[in-house]
C-alpha cells in the first residue's frame, strides 16, 4: 500500500491528498458537501497534526461488462492520474447485494478507495448518512491494519434497532463494505434509486400522452352522460377506476420503450425483480403528477364551462361543489388511459433518459447492448 508523502515543512504530520470524484448531478452536490467530513476523518486516523488537502472532481467511472464499476482498477487509474493518496467516489449507480439488498459502501484498504453508493444511502439525510459512511470509509482505508478497527457504534439507542447499515468483512481481508439489511434496507434502497430518477423529470417528455389525455379528457366536461356516470359511482368505484388508468399508462410506458428487465445471466432474476420495481415506481410516481395536473386543469375548466343550474337539471338534483369534483374526477381517468396511448408518439429516449438517472440509462442500455450481441452470437449471426 503507498504511504502518505512526507511533510515537506518537517512539522512531523503526514501529508495527505485525497480526491473525492463523483457522478454529474445528485452525486456531485453530495459530494460537494463532504471536504470538512473527510479533512476531519483523515485526521482522525493520521493525527490532529496531518496535513489533509482535498482535490474535488466530477467525472465518472467507466462500467464492465457486467454493468459494474471496476472500483479497485478505476480508482487506482484516478490516483495515478491525479497524485492522490486516497480516491472516494460517489456514484448514482446502485451497487447491489449478493447477501443482502444493496452496498452502501466499498472500502478497499490496500488501494486506499471507496466508493459511496449513494441511491443506497436512501431518500431522507442523504447528506448526513453521506458524512456517516465516507468517515467510516476514510477510517478504513487509512486504518494500519483493518482486523484492528473496532465495530461502527451508533451511539442512538433507537437509531441501532432501526439502522438497515452494517460494516462486513473477512478476516484477514484488505476491504469492506456497508450493505443494507433487511426489509428496510430493501425499502430505503428502493426509496433511494427512485429518487436518483427524480420521477418528477418524465412530465415534460409526455407531452404527446398529455395532449391526449387532455383532449379525451375535455369531453367529459362537455358530455352530460359522462356527468350522469360520475354521479352514480361510487368514491371506491371512481377510486379503483383511477388505479386502473394508472395502471395502464404505467404498464404501456414500461413495455412500449423497453423499460422491463428480463432476468438472464448477467442479470439475475432478483436484481431484474428490483430494477423493475423501482423502474415501475419511477413511472407511477411520473404518472401520478399528470393525472393530478391533469384533474385541476379539468376541475377549472369543469367549473368554468358548466353552469349550476344546467348540471341540476342534468343531474336531476341540486348539483353542488362535490359533483364537479367527481366529474372532474372521471375525466382525468378517461383521459389517462387515452394518455397511455398519446405516449406512444413521445420519444422514447427521452422517456427513458427522463426515467433513469444518467449513469443507470448508461447502465440499462450497455445490458440490452451486451443481450442483444448475445442473440446475434446464438443465432449464428457476427456483430455488424
Amino acid at each position: 500500500m503507498d504511504e502518505p508523502a512526507p511533510d515537506p515543512a518537517g512539522s512531523g504530520g503526514e501529508r495527505l491528498l485525497i480526491g473525492i470524484v463523483a457522478d454529474e448531478g445528485f452525486a456531485a452536490r453530495i459530494a460537494a458537501s463532504l471536504t470538512t467530513a473527510v479533512e476531519e476523518a483523515a485526521r482522525a486516523a493520521l493525527g490532529a497534526d496531518s496535513r489533509i488537502s482535498v482535490e474535488q472532481v466530477v467525472e465518472s467511472l467507466p462500467l464492465n461488462q457486467e454493468g459494474k464499476i471496476p472500483l479497485v482498477e478505476a480508482g487506482s487509474a484516478l490516483r495515478r492520474r491525479h497524485g492522490w493518496d486516497a480516491v472516494v467516489y460517489l456514484t448514482d449507480l446502485p451497487r447491489l447485494s449478493d447477501t443482502g439488498p444493496g452496498l452502501v459502501g466499498e472500502f478497499d484498504h490496500d488501494s486506499r478507495i471507496m466508493l459511496v453508493s449513494v441511491p443506497a444511502l436512501g431518500f431522507i439525510g442523504v447528506r448526513r448518512r453521506a458524512r456517516r459512511v465516507v468517515r467510516e470509509g476514510i477510517r478504513v482505508v487509512l486504518a494500519a491494519e483493518v482486523d484492528e478497527l473496532d465495530p461502527v457504534v451508533i451511539n442512538n439507542p433507537l437509531e441501532a434497532r432501526l439502522a438497515p447499515v452494517q460494516r462486513t468483512s473477512e478476516v484477514g481481508a484488505d476491504s469492506s463494505v456497508f450493505e443494507l439489511r433487511g426489509v428496510r434496507g430493501y425499502l430505503e434502497l428502493l426509496a433511494g434509486m427512485v429518487r436518483s430518477n427524480r420521477p418528477w423529470r418524465l412530465l415534460p417528455s409526455l407531452s404527446g400522452a398529455l395532449a391526449a389525455a387532455a383532449a379525451v379528457g375535455a369531453f367529459g366536461i362537455f358530455y352530460t352522460s359522462v356527468w350522469a356516470m360520475s354521479d352514480a359511482l361510487s368514491v371506491g368505484r371512481l377510486a379503483l377506476i383511477t388505479l386502473f388508468s394508472l395502471a395502464i399508462i404505467v404498464f404501456w410506458l414500461v413495455i412500449h420503450n423497453g423499460l422491463w428487465e428480463c432476468g438472464s445471466g448477467r442479470t439475475p432474476r432478483a436484481r431484474a425483480m428490483l430494477y423493475n420495481t423501482f423502474t415501475g415506481v419511477t413511472i407511477f410516481i411520473g404518472a401520478l403528477t399528470m393525472y393530478v395536473m391533469l384533474y385541476l386543469v379539468l376541475l377549472l375548466g369543469a367549473l368554468t364551462v358548466i353552469e349550476v343550474g344546467f348540471l341540476s337539471g342534468q343531474l336531476g338534483h341540486p348539483a353542488g361543489w362535490l359533483d364537479y369534483l367527481d366529474i372532474a374526477w372521471l375525466s382525468s381517468s378517461l383521459g389517462t388511459v387515452a394518455g397511455a396511448l398519446g405516449s406512444s408518439f413521445d420519444d422514447e429516449e427521452a422517456i427513458r433518459r427522463a426515467t433513469y438517472s444518467r449513469r443507470e440509462n448508461e447502465r440499462h442500455r450497455l445490458m440490452q447492448e451486451l443481450d442483444r450481441d448475445e442473440g446475434r452470437s446464438s443465432d449464428g449471426v457476427g456483430p455488424e
